[in-house]
């Protein structure tokens, strides 16, 4: 499965580019602007996330045929249903992988971050069977605030890291997960929304297309 392509649309007939994920309130996407703007620094350059792309991704699909929708949403449901709504929230700033090598800025989970942790284990393997890289690193729930090219003054930086690492941004509930399509545009990407799969025993029930083995 290929797990990207150009920028500047569809990559061919019939394929999408996708991922799944959590949505988040726009009041906790405006205090998370805010969290942004207190890290921003003309001697630094760093592409900020804008707010419409704010999501706690759980599975980067990449490529994905139309004719695999039904299929991904087979397992969306079977993963959803064995896991209850719950509650999430967003706290705490660091970077990915070091502050040596400061690439993502992002800010963390805190209370529901083992319920989503084990959402993702549920529906990995799920998706797996589809043709789906399974993930290799161990599943770490976030929010991208920006994607780093070069700091100015890391000591700085570290030092704003540090401050804000018992940062509280808000609770959010957690109660679907949704399949949602990115089409890269040099203005920057933009969102579709395709399916949205509740959290709860109701998942199993309505599911569409039955599972492939």
């Amino acid at each position: 499965m290929v797990a990207g392509r150009p920028a500047g649309g569809r990559s061919g007939s019939g394929a999408i580019r996708a991922f799944i994920a959590l949505d988040i309130p726009v009041a906790l996407k405006e205090a998370l602007g805010t969290v942004q703007e207190s890290f921003r620094d003309s001697r630094d350059r760093i592409t900020w996330t804008r707010a419409e792309g704010m999501h706690i991704t759980l599975k980067f699909l990449g490529e994905t045929r139309e004719a695999q929708i039904p299929d991904i949403e087979a397992r969306m449901r079977e993963a959803c249903g064995r896991s209850e709504p719950f509650s999430i929230r967003l706290s705490g700033a660091g970077v990915f992988p070091d502050l040596r090598r400061p690439r993502v800025l992002w800010v963390g989970i805190g209370e529901g971050a083992e319920a989503l942790t084990a959402l993702f284990r549920d529906l990995d393997p799920r998706l797996a069977r589809l043709g789906f890289l399974r993930e290799k690193r161990p599943y770490h729930g976030h929010v991208t605030l920006g994607r780093i090219k070069t700091i100015g003054d890391r000591r700085r930086f570290a030092g704003r890291v540090a401050e804000h690492r018992t940062l509280d941004v808000g609770r959010m509930p957690a109660d679907a997960v949704h399949l949602i399509e990115s089409c890269l545009h040099p203005a920057g990407a933009q969102y579709t929304t395709r399916l949205t799969v509740p959290l709860g025993s109701g998942a199993v029930s309505t599911a569409s297309t039955p599972p492939q083995p």
